[in-house]
């Protein structure tokens, strides 16, 4: 039985907050189903990083180079849910309220239900348009949720995940009434002539990652040194992978992470770990990272 992923910004993998990700996974087991349940934070940027994070393109042409060296048929992609509504957070209750359900369906046959319209966009975002099958808004689940706007978010225990269940059984569509959504109408936050960076989730290792148009990395790399004044400053040491960079440097460096939408790309900000550590113990990077983290999803210009 294949394993059913689903990213929310509650609860957490172990310590305080584990009940709630047990009481997801709690639903999945009632109808049938192996969840993988990921707590990833707090926002709908972090819960759309998360699912759409990817491995590089060498690693999936080695992925199935290997398949076919086993004779092995490729496996095709489960449905992945994408749950978040920060209601308590000021000014983020609009962007991350329950809304309906929508569903993702891209060309490769992988499948996002997603929970709110904010991670719907940044989904899109990390995406390339002409990857994108159909965008659908789930209007209602026949006899079982007349209307997903309200209490879509499954967890409140008074739903369960049917419209995941369904999809799973590839038969969404049998049971539920839908409304295809024009795309196109919906803002794009990246383009090269807007030199933006966005705060990304920090990564595992205590340093802060950001997201920005591959043109803009391309100049951004052109440069020894570079100044994101709304963030501090100070200078920032410009290399191209974390071995170029000494500890307690402060620095920006291309990050391994990939995304779908190959204009995307991030930068990892801060220092090297010293070494036999894997966190940086540099106490200005660890402030300046605390920062970043508080503001995931929010916008900085650079002059380039």
């Amino acid at each position: 039985m294949k394993t059913l992923k689903h990213i929310t910004d509650v609860g957490s993998s172990e310590g305080n907050g584990v009940d709630s990700t047990t009481r997801i996974e709690k639903q999945y087991e009632r109808l049938g189903m192996v969840s993988h349940v990921i707590s990833a934070g707090h926002s709908p940027l972090n819960v759309a990083f998360a699912g759409c994070t990817d491995l590089s393109e060498n690693a999936k042409k080695n992925t199935k180079k290997i398949l076919k060296t086993l004779n092995i048929k490729e496996i095709l992609p489960v449905p992945v849910a994408l749950n978040s509504a920060p209601r308590n957070k000021k000014g983020s209750q609009d962007d991350g309220k329950e809304d309906y359900i929508y569903r993702v369906q891209l060309k490769n046959k992988e499948v996002f239900l997603i929970y709110g319209p904010e991670v719907l966009r940044w989904v899109l975002e990390f995406h390339n348009e002409n990857d994108i099958e159909k965008v659908e808004k789930i209007i209602s689940i026949n006899n079982l949720i007349p209307d997903t706007s309200k209490g879509s978010q499954f967890r409140s225990a008074e739903h369960l995940p049917i419209a995941h269940f369904l999809e799973s059984k590839n038969i969404l569509d049998n049971y539920s009434e839908r409304e295809k959504l024009d795309i196109s109408k919906i803002e794009k936050m990246f383009s090269d002539k807007k030199n933006v960076l966005v705060v990304a989730p920090p990564d595992e290792y205590g340093n802060g990652r950001l997201i920005l148009d591959k043109k803009l990395l391309e100049k951004i790399l052109k440069k020894k040194k570079i100044i994101i004044p709304e963030i501090t400053n100070k200078e920032f040491a410009v290399k191209k992978s974390l071995t170029e960079i000494e500890p307690n440097e402060l620095s920006v460096w291309v990050s391994s992470n990939h995304f779908p939408n190959e204009n995307l790309k991030v930068l990892n900000i801060g220092t090297r770990w010293k070494e036999n550590t894997t966190r940086t113990t540099n106490l200005e990077v660890v402030e300046l990272i605390k920062q970043l983290a508080l503001n995931v999803g929010k916008k900085y210009k650079i002059s380039i």
